[in-house]
């Protein structure tokens, strides 16, 4: 996996978004986001639900390094079940699990937050959604990151 001097993906040239998912128990993605990162398999493998309870078919696991925000505010890396689903989605539940919280009140903007980290959101149709920009690997996340103002 070769990336840019910036440490971004090589053939990453925008930053993407992904659905913030209330009903999503999962951190799942499509195949074809961040091709050059390929789906693996750690022997134990999610079982996927949609929302009429259907299973969908799974094909692993992509573990990848990005930024959030659209001043890359925050580095991490995100573990995605690998499904045929349409969007590529993070669960709201695990990342409060994680210790996020979710700024909704849209008078000043939504954010999320942990810590002193904060990052936007915004709304696509009526939709919650972050932007993100994947990295070659964790550290060049890191190193893109805007420092606080």
């Amino acid at each position: 996996m070769q990336g840019s001097h910036t440490g971004r993906v090589e053939g990453i040239t925008t930053a993407a978004s992904l659905l913030l998912d209330s009903g999503s128990d999962e951190h799942v993605c499509r195949q074809e986001f961040v091709k050059s990162i390929k789906p693996y398999f750690d022997g134990y493998q999610e079982k996927l639900l949609d929302i009429q309870q259907n299973e969908l078919i799974t094909l692993g696991k992509k573990q990848v390094p990005m930024t959030f925000g659209p001043s890359d505010d925050v580095a991490g890396t995100v573990d995605f079940v690998v499904g045929e689903v349409h969007d590529d989605i993070l669960s709201l539940g695990k990342l409060l699990r994680m210790g996020y919280t979710f700024d909704l009140s849209n008078r000043d903007g939504m954010y999320m937050r942990k810590g002193d980290q904060c990052v936007p959101l915004y709304l696509q149709r009526n939709s919650l959604r972050v932007q993100i920009t994947p990295h070659a690997t964790y550290e060049a996340a890191k190193a893109s990151r805007v420092a606080p103002v």
